[in-house]
């Protein structure tokens, strides 16, 4: 699945490749594909914890983004939207890490099943609102939480990824600090 090798010039440069089923779904800096996943093969690819989804329903477009509907809960998603897709099942892509605890502009509730105590880090595997569904957070390593017990949770509209009925990404608008664009792209600096 992963095309880096040492000859491969993309390698040496610190950009990768991520193929699925032979194709190039995309090419950049690890960075790059993590923030900026160009569709939900990479974005499930990259990161570990892998990356969540759940579908939710596009409710409308405008100038701010997309706006979509997760349970009754509405969240405008900082995205380039696309005209024809209000009342389209799109899915949320939502980053372990990105999880907090109580709050949020999404919330939902989790019911750890399994709990890996990492130090810095607790990662919680759990149903997600009850359903048998394999949803996976990563919190802060005192966090307080037993196996079998609901927790609340939420995540920022900010750091969600949105991909439409073929997987395509909606193109976030999120700016990479300069840390990150100087690792992207260290000739920049």
């Amino acid at each position: 699945m992963t095309a880096a090798r040492f000859n491969d010039p993309f390698a040496a440069a610190g950009h990768r490749q991520r193929r699925d089923a032979g194709n190039i779904s995309q090419t950049g800096a690890p960075l790059e594909l993590y923030h900026k996943p160009a569709n939900q093969f990479v974005a499930g690819f990259i990161g570990n914890p892998k990356m969540n989804f759940i579908p939710v329903t596009c409710k409308g477009v405008s100038a701010a983004g997309v706006e979509v509907d997760y349970l009754g809960q509405s969240a405008v998603l900082p995205v380039t939207p696309r005209d024809g897709m209000a009342g389209k099942t799109l899915t949320l892509g939502i980053r372990p890490e990105h999880i907090q605890l109580n709050g949020g502009d999404i919330v939902f509730t989790v019911t750890p099943t399994v709990i890996e105590r990492l130090g810095a880090n607790t990662v919680a595997y759990a149903l997600l609102n009850g359903e048998a569904e394999n949803f996976c957070a990563m919190l802060p390593g005192s966090v307080g939480i037993r196996p079998d017990v609901p927790v609340a949770t939420g995540i920022n509209a900010a750091d969600c990824h949105l991909f439409d009925e073929a997987g395509i990404a909606f193109e976030r608008r999120v700016e990479l600090t300069e840390i990150d664009m100087n690792v992207i792209n260290p000739t920049a600096a």
